[in-house]
């Protein structure tokens, strides 16, 4: 996926957690604020702002769950994270055979994954 180009210096190092750790959005200051985004510019990717890096993120996730919910399957930003969740669920197979067969493995936390990966899915229109 195309990333919009930032002035380097401008741009914020941090590390992430949740899905912003999977889809690596780019922060970076911009005057006062702190801004997010994943995609090429903000009306075509996903963005979000705020007071600090945090909250800039935390905007940017509230933002991607609402595209997510309402773009269409051809919209750059699904294409990306169904990408991603492809490779992922993948990775996540090989890793939740090996789970299984272990003694912690439990049913109710499968679910819980599941859902969480639900909830990324677009919604049809």
């Amino acid at each position: 996926m195309n990333q919009m180009k930032i002035n380097p210096e401008q741009i914020v190092t941090m590390e992430f957690s949740g899905v912003a750790s999977c889809l690596l959005p780019t922060v970076f200051k911009d005057g006062d604020s702190y801004c997010c985004i994943l995609g090429s510019d903000p009306k075509a990717g996903v963005f979000g702002c705020g007071n600090t890096p945090e909250e800039a993120v935390k905007n940017w996730d509230d933002q991607l769950k609402e595209h997510l919910s309402t773009a269409g399957k051809n919209d750059e930003v699904v294409q990306y994270v169904n990408e991603i969740l492809r490779n992922n669920a993948s990775d996540q197979a090989n890793e939740e055979a090996d789970y299984k067969s272990s003694k912690d493995y439990d049913d109710d936390t499968a679910k819980e994954v599941q859902r969480f990966y639900d909830q990324f899915k677009p919604r049809k229109k």
